[in-house]
This record gives structure tokens, sequence and C-alpha cells, in this order.
């Protein structure tokens, strides 16, 4: 009987151990860890060693972009067909973006940082290629602002040009897993994956520079889940919500 039980109780704890580790990997847990690693080894060389945990050298800012004209539309432009030739920036997402210049400026300032050390990456996306075009112009960064389309909007599939009320469908599905593709959009672990490769490629080509990322909300704030708050991409809703325009400084831990 007593060998029975033992049998059971063995058996029962292999599957909560198996259940678990499926629920780990389908939250992204697994791919965030690889990431990391990765990120780890690049930046063993140039970072330091705090409590504990690896920190970059360089000093990373967020940039969401300033207030659309499918913001104010109030609809879904994630296609990159549509989005880098449409909706741009409004009046007001224009004045947003002269105001995150100006603290950045003030950032810069305080920190006695000088514009040479400034470097910005944009997504091609018309608004926010427009928003580190003023940021770039406004502070007059001599550094050539690049484009890149790793860090482009996330693509939310059959969604486009729809109502952006129907960005909650799509993350009610990302809290399950970071792998699904309803509505045949991009999967978290997609955006993740090349969200990562701009941080890779700032790691590998610079050190104690400030490093600038305009981009979008989704991928941004999946970024700062997964690299600053060490949860799973998956559970990027959790992190406060970027505002538009907003400046928020990035603090990865490897």
């Amino acid at each position: 009987m007593e060998k029975a039980l033992a049998a059971t109780s063995f058996i029962l704890v292999a599957v909560c151990i198996r259940i678990r580790r499926e629920t780990q990997k389908q939250l992204g847990v697994d791919f965030a860890r690889s990431l990391t690693k990765q990120l780890r080894s690049i930046s063993s060389k140039t970072s330091r060693i705090e409590e504990g945990k690896r920190k970059s050298e360089n000093i990373y800012l967020l940039v969401r972009h300033g207030e659309s004209l499918a913001n104010v539309e109030g609809i879904i432009s994630g296609d990159p067909d549509v989005g880098t030739k449409k909706h741009g920036l409004s009046a007001k997402g224009k004045e947003q973006a002269r105001e995150a210049a100006g603290k950045l400026h003030q950032f810069l300032g305080t920190r006695s940082l000088e514009l040479k050390k400034v470097f910005i990456r944009s997504s091609p996306f018309l608004r926010a290629k427009e928003t580190a075009q003023i940021l770039h112009q406004e502070l007059q960064v001599p550094n050539e602002l690049v484009v890149t389309a790793d860090i482009r909007e996330r693509c939310f599939g059959s969604l486009e040009g729809q109502s952006n009320t129907r960005y909650n469908d799509v993350w009610k599905f990302d809290y399950n897993s970071a792998y699904h593709k309803e509505f045949m959009c991009e999967s978290v672990v997609e955006v993740a994956e090349r969200a990562f490769k701009t941080v890779i490629d700032f790691e590998k080509e610079h050190s104690g520079d400030v490093c600038v990322i305009v981009a979008h909300g989704d991928l941004l704030q999946i970024l700062r889940t997964t690299l600053e708050m060490k949860l799973p991409p998956s559970r990027h809703r959790f992190t406060p919500h970027l505002a538009t325009a907003s400046l928020t400084k990035l603090e990865p831990k490897f």
C-alpha cells in the first residue's frame, strides 16, 4: 500500500513539474532566458556587476511615438505597408515630440552628457520616424538617425484598420501564451526577438552611450517587461502604460 502511494505521489509530482514547465514555455519564460543569455555574453566585457546582476554601461531611453492620426481615428495601424506611409503625427503629436526633445535635453544636461554620446534608432512607421526626426533635429544630434524594421509596430493581422478597442482581444490571448497568433497577429515572442536584436546591436556597437529607441507601445512594453521587470514577455500588460511621446529610462538587467 505504502509503495503504491509513493509511486502515485511520484507520478503526480512529475506531472505537476511537466505542466509547470509547459506553462512557463507558453508564457515565454524559456525564450526570455535565452535572449537574456545572449545579451549577458555580449556585455560581459563592458558591463559592471551590481548586487549580483549585470547591468549595461549604456543608458537606454524608450520613446513612444507622439499622438498619431491613427490614434485620433481610434484605429489599429500595424501593417508595415500602411503604417510606413500613412498615419503620421497629428499636430498635437508633433508638439508632444518637441516636448519629448526638451525632456531629453534636460536629461542629458543634468548628467553632463554630450550630444555626441546620443544614438537614436527608430521604427520605420511614419508616426515613430517623425517623432525621431523631431528629436534628432531639435537637439541637433550629430550622429545619424538610424531607422530599423526590428522595432516596427506589432502586426495585428486581421484586426488592421479596426477599432483600437480590439487590442484587448489580442492581449487576452497574450496573457496565456507568448506564442499565439490569433487574428493572424504577430506573436509576443516574435516581437520580443526583433526588439532584443536592437538592444543586442547597441551592446555590440556602443559602451557608455545614450541609446534612444523610438517605437511603439506594445513593443516597448514587451522589451521593458522582459529586460527590466524580469517577467515573462506574455505579461507585458503588467508593465506601466507608456503614454504617447513619453520618455522612459530602461534599466536592463542581464
